[in-house]
């Protein structure tokens, strides 16, 4: 097109500059490499076709003139005359067109010759600022590696210098040790030697004539004396060891002595001015209760300064030394107490015992004993404090006190027969001394617990004694009277009486509270009065020791007092027996095991224990052999007679057990058994017997062609006399047994326990004879025996309940 002939045109031109054939070539180059399309070029003229007739904007002339500007100073820069334009000044006028090719390549060439001024300018001055910097940059260079010379060279100094600092710091560190550790051993054996040094200096202060214990100082050196006594002694390899130690010692013991003897000199003064205030006050001090001041608060004040002495001596009483020291004071300080109170309490025992009654005395005595102890505790803690924290160290100063009681007591205890008596005491000493003053005031009297306890075995082991003797001859050696074994005639005045009270009572207006009934109780008929005195002074006694010894030994007393008095009421039922009816022996002794099993029921404690015997039936059998020389006793050999009895002859220990309740639970099952079988017996004896013969016939084998109804003992009339016998009894005596039941248990429940057995056994009777007349007999002899049928039979026996 026109653009590359204009290209080529300027290419054939000799003076074409060089930027033009490049420029003409990347024109080529493009328009060969990406020609336009024809709708393309189309719009290109449209677009050149417009433009052309379209005014020059003002911004592109004022970039002419900007550029224009810029090329004329760009000229004036380079010393260069720019071809001058048809107007004379060198410039083409805005407004003059090119109208030849020389008059572009004159104007392009002026163009590229200022602009290629331009550009260089711009460069050549940047490749000298360039210049400039590198040059700078140069020079910072050289500086940087001379100061990064000088910067090692100053550290290698630094590090020698830190080096030299180091170990100079280190010598001194060592020189330091070095002098600290020489001081502390220096230190160390002056210390050391100061225990050595200090024993002229201690032994002139204890040499002295006036030492004076109260002092701090002598405080003082008595700690040092046990100080260098400790440390020489913890070091024996040490020259001149033991030597010292002895030396120490000698001076410890006269120390301890002047301490002893200040206590006992103090001990001494306030016992002189107590006893010479009882002597100027007499028997007025007892009176107006000013002996206790004396007793106490005098001899308290009296030797004020031993308390600080003491407390320090009981400091160190781990120390054998001190141990010792403190006992000696202890003992001696319990002397002079002993000595002052010990005709007080005398007087006072010997006043409570004039009345010749243990139970006051043992009252009054001990409440007198807790009150002293009380008092000499408080005294005791004021002068050893230490030694009070255990109470039971001033157990040496009261005991010799309550042995002056005891002594009175004791013979009296020994005398004591009776029972209740010694209940009572066990009491005393158990419920109010143990349980309740004791108990109550704590430490101060806590060291009187141990002898009051052994006064309370004493007199458990007298209650024990009397108890046994008051169950063998009050309980088992028991003899009753006629009047006492009057039964039921008893039972009847007495219940006659009591109907008689409860009648008039009602006449009266007083409300009678009816007793729950129980199967277990008698109700109303277990008075005194009704009850066997054997019973009541069973059920009267086992509470009593209950309450007062040992479960073990209580255990073992109510079995001996149970099973005394079972054997006592088997005893009386054999005699009711005889002087009125061997049913009202059987119901007695119901009647009082049933009271005695509801006595016994409360208690919780077991009534069983192990009884232990020796057998020696071994040793029997071994004598008899030696005896009837079938051994002999000469012979050097384990068949010496001798050497056998002892080694095998020898006793062994039996162990049986006992258990009373068990006992009693047996032997009343086996009463009511022989109950239920004597009132059946008298009810149906003879229909018993008869049903007894068939059945004995019928197992022997015997007469088996005859039939039953005409064998000899089985007759309808002996069956018809059986069965009558049978009904008159049940009509006539069973009534009267009832009642009598009644009397000795009017507890309904208990009589209906016994009845019903006899109920099934008299209803078993009428069932096996009605069972032989069916099978047996005919209707004719069934009409003849007559035998009660069912209806009739549970009438009669509606009288049982």
């Amino acid at each position: 097109s026109d653009w590359r002939r204009v290209w080529q045109a300027m290419s054939r031109v000799s003076g074409l500059p060089e930027a033009a054939s490049k420029g003409y070539s990347v024109v080529h180059t493009w328009e060969k490499a990406a020609p336009l399309e024809e709708e393309a070029l189309s719009t290109l003229q449209k677009l050149s076709r417009v433009a052309a007739t379209r005014p020059v904007p003002k911004h592109v002339k004022e970039e002419d003139r900007q550029e224009d500007e810029d090329g004329e100073e760009a000229a004036t820069a380079t010393g260069r005359d720019e071809p001058k334009g048809e107007d004379g000044d060198g410039k083409r006028s805005k407004g003059n067109a090119l109208h030849d090719a020389q008059q572009f390549y004159r104007w392009f060439s002026e163009l590229e010759a200022a602009r290629t001024n331009e550009t260089e300018g711009k460069y050549k001055e940047y490749a000298s600022t360039l210049h400039g910097y590198r040059k700078s940059c140069d020079d910072i260079l050289d500086h940087e590696k001379n100061a990064k010379l000088r910067l090692e060279q100053l550290e290698k100094q630094h590090k020698y210098v830190i080096e030299t600092i180091r170990r100079i710091h280190n010598a001194c560190e060592n020189l330091v040790k070095d002098r600290s550790r020489l001081a502390e051993f220096a230190q160390a054996i002056r210390n050391k030697l100061e225990y050595f040094d200090d024993l002229e200096q201690v032994a002139n202060k204890l040499q002295s004539t006036n030492v004076d214990v109260e002092s701090d100082s002598f405080l003082s050196t008595v700690r040092k004396l046990d100080e260098c006594i400790t440390f020489i002694g913890d070091h024996p390899q040490y020259a001149d060891s033991a030597a010292y130690v002895a030396k120490f010692r000698h001076l410890q013991f006269r120390a301890l002595s002047s301490v002893r003897s200040y206590v006992t000199n103090g001990l001494k003064r306030a016992k002189q001015q107590v006893l010479e205030g009882l002597r100027k006050n007499g028997n007025l001090a007892a009176a107006d209760g000013s002996e206790t001041s004396l007793l106490y608060v005098r001899f308290k004040a009296s030797a004020p300064e031993l308390k600080s002495t003491m407390e320090e001596i009981e400091d160190r009483i781990n120390l054998p030394e001190y141990s010792k020291l403190v006992t000696d004071c202890l003992s001696y300080y319990f002397d002079t107490r002993l000595t002052l109170i010990r005709p007080t309490v005398e007087e006072r025992i010997h006043e409570f015992s004039e009345a010749k009654y243990l139970p006051s005395l043992l009252r009054s005595g001990f409440a007198c004993l807790v009150q002293i102890c009380q008092l000499e505790f408080q005294l005791f803690q004021h002068f050893f404090p230490r030694s009070a924290d255990d109470p039971n160290n001033l157990l040496p100063l009261i005991e010799p006190v309550f042995t002056i009681m005891y002594d009175i007591a004791r013979p009296l205890l020994i005398h004591v027969n009776d029972v209740d008596t010694l209940c009572e005491l066990v009491e005393i000493v158990k419920g109010e001394v143990l349980d309740d003053q004791i108990s109550r005031k704590g430490k101060p009297v806590i060291c009187l617990r141990s002898l009051v306890e052994a006064t309370l075995s004493d007199v458990q082991e007298r209650l024990t004694y009397r108890a046994q003797t008051y169950i063998k001859e009050e309980i088992g050696g028991f003899v009753p009277s006629l009047g006492e074994l009057d039964y039921p005639e008893l039972l009847y005045r007495n219940n006659q009486e009591a109907s008689s009270s409860k009648e008039q009572q009602e006449e009266n207006g007083v409300e009678i509270v009816e007793a729950s009934e129980s199967p277990v109780e008698i109700e109303e008929d277990s008075r005194e009065d009704n009850i066997y005195p054997a019973v009541l002074l069973t059920v009267e006694f086992i509470p009593k020791i209950y309450y007062s010894l040992g479960s073990e030994i209580f255990a073992g007393l109510a079995q001996e007092a149970v099973e005394a008095c079972t054997l006592s009421i088997g005893v009386a039922s054999k005699k009711v027996s005889k002087t009125a009816s061997i049913l009202d022996g059987l119901l007695f002794q119901i009647r009082h095991l049933l009271i005695l099993r509801e006595q016994l029921a409360p208690f919780e404690a077991s009534f069983s224990f192990v009884d232990k015997e020796l057998d020696f039936s071994h040793m029997r059998d071994h004598l008899l052999k030696i005896l009837n020389g079938e051994a002999s006793m000469l012979t050097l050999s384990a068949s010496n007679a001798l050497f056998q009895l002892m080694s095998k002859g020898a006793p062994t220990v039996r162990e049986r057990q006992k258990d009373s309740k068990r006992e009693l639970e047996e032997q009343l099952k086996s009463v009511c058994e022989a109950y239920i079988m004597t009132v059946t017996k008298q009810m149906v004896e003879p229909m018993l017997s008869f049903v007894t013969k068939v059945s004995a016939v019928r197992s022997a084998g015997s007469n088996q062609e005859k039939p039953l109804r005409e064998q000899a003992f089985a007759s309808v009339e002996k069956l018809r006399t059986a069965v009558a016998r049978s009904s008159e009894a049940l009509a006539s005596e069973l009534e009267d047994i009832v009642k009598l039941t009644s009397v000795y248990l009017p507890n309904a429940s208990t009589r209906a326990v016994l009845f019903q057995p006899v109920r099934s056994n008299i209803a078993e009777a009428h069932s096996q004879i009605a069972q032989l007349l069916e099978s047996d007999y005919n209707e004719a002899d069934a009409r003849q025996v007559s035998l009660l049928s069912s209806e009739q039979l549970e009438q009669v026996m509606d009288l049982l309940g």
